[in-house]
């Protein structure tokens, strides 16, 4: 095995259809992703390219994101009811504000 890839590098392996069945698995990635998102939604709907950073969630999951979110606003890893309940107030009220400028402009106004 090993000499094989000494003397023929990497392309040994393609004789036995890797390579082709990566490449058939990425094709059909993007017809998926063709067929699905592109056909199927506006970009203005799954894409966040330029976007306010402070505004979207880029990562892929929005829990993950207001986790995230959680931790930074909170002065200590136990708060009390009394300082959940006002920081959760505070998110929702900014989250209220933002929200029909990103589903309509996509961005805050700096």
């Amino acid at each position: 095995m090993y000499e094989r890839m000494e003397s023929n590098g990497l392309g040994w392996k393609s004789n036995d259809g890797v390579l082709n069945r990566v490449l058939t698995k990425w094709q059909a990635f993007g017809e998926y992703f063709e067929r699905t998102w592109i056909d199927g939604y506006a970009v203005e709907l799954w894409s966040v390219h330029g976007m306010a950073n402070e505004l979207v969630a880029r990562t892929n999951n929005p829990l993950e994101h207001f986790n995230r979110e959680l931790n930074t606003r909170f002065p200590t890893p136990h708060p009390s009811m009394a300082t959940f309940v006002t920081t959760i107030r505070k998110i929702s009220a900014g989250n209220w504000l933002t929200y029909p400028m990103v589903v309509h402009e996509g961005f805050l106004p700096r």
